[in-house]
């Protein structure tokens, strides 16, 4: 375990330069971000499958898909398709991609697309 640590350490350093760089563009506009006019609610995180984001989801969807109108923006993992796609029930895993598919099915009031760029 020791031996992993010192090797992951100047990972580690490496990824914390990055972030302070990133957030110090930020911090003095060199990068912008984006505002709207609705309420926006990220759940994601740098960690690919397995860390609960569907779950949230659809925890968050639960709460307000009956009071408020909602949608979800997900990339669509691994789907076939490409562009730009409004998830119906019915399409192929393939084309939406299997967890926006399984989000438009439970929840068909909310609006459910997919898009490499978010």
């Amino acid at each position: 375990m020791q031996l992993l640590r010192k090797i992951a350490f100047p990972f580690s350093l490496l990824y914390a330069m990055v972030v302070y760089l990133r957030n110090l563009c930020y911090d003095t506009g060199v990068c912008s971000s984006k505002s709207y006019r609705t309420s926006t609610v990220c759940i994601g995180n740098l960690s690919t499958g397995g860390t609960g984001k569907t779950p949230m989801i659809e925890w968050v969807l639960r709460q307000f898909h009956q009071t408020k109108k909602c949608a979800v923006l997900s990339r669509g993992y691994k789907r076939e398709s490409k562009g730009f796609l409004i998830v119906e029930p019915g399409l192929a895993p393939e084309v939406a991609g299997d967890e926006p598919l399984q989000i438009a099915t439970k929840f068909p009031k909310a609006i459910v697309a997919v898009d490499r760029n978010r």
